[in-house]
């Protein structure tokens, strides 16, 4: 059954999803609304750095609050339960935009065991692939989300690994799109309704206080 559901997702890839008609979606709750407790960028003085990624809470009027979602259409290439140098039990999802065009989406601190996913799934635009928690260096319940992609050369990254991402913060502040360890980091949630735009969805909604 694991097998077909596979093959029937490879085929709705191919039949449906260009860079023009892609839908995106947020990774938390319903995917409908975020609710942003720590922005790209702030300085943290606990890790003496400027956070590389977004931090999301559980929205408290959503009834699936601590769902965690692809945001788009793609292959997991990790999912790793544990503390993982701080990042707690973690999922990376690869999202193929063209030929060796790749953008990679990661998930981390979820609950250890809630993980849906596993290494080489293909997963659709809103799969839930974990549940929210606080493993890893944390100080309370959130999702730490990124998106990334290889600085410099395209590669699908089938061996990536947590080390390569460094810890979640650089040490001088950076802009919307900086290159750190060989890795080209991106505002997570100006990548997210970018690619709304483009993609012809409904305008985009703006992060809950």
């Amino acid at each position: 059954m694991r097998k077909i559901q596979q093959f029937l997702i490879i085929i709705l890839m191919f039949l449906s999803i260009t860079p023009a008609v892609a839908a995106w979606s947020y990774p938390t709750g319903s995917g409908e609304s975020i609710r942003v407790t720590q922005p790209y960028m702030n300085y943290f003085p606990m890790m003496n750095g400027y956070h590389i990624g977004v931090d999301l809470g559980s929205v408290w009027f959503d009834p699936l609050a601590d769902n965690i979602r692809a945001v788009f259409n793609g292959e997991v290439v990790l999912a790793e339960d544990g503390y993982n140098q701080g990042w707690g039990t973690t999922v990376i999802v690869r999202h193929t935009l063209g030929p060796g065009n790749y953008l990679f989406s990661s998930y981390s601190h979820m609950v250890d065991g809630s993980l849906q996913v596993q290494k080489g799934d293909l997963l659709m635009e809103g799969d839930v692939i974990g549940t929210m928690g606080t493993t890893g260096n944390v100080t309370g319940k959130h999702l730490h989300f990124m998106i990334f992609g290889r600085a410099y050369h395209d590669d699908p990254w089938n061996d990536i690994s947590l080390g390569d991402l460094g810890y979640g913060y650089t040490p001088r502040e950076k802009g919307k799109s900086f290159v750190w360890l060989n890795t080209r980091f991106y505002d997570p949630l100006d990548v997210l309704e970018s690619l709304k735009a483009k993609s012809h969805q409904a305008p985009p909604r703006e992060a809950l206080p």
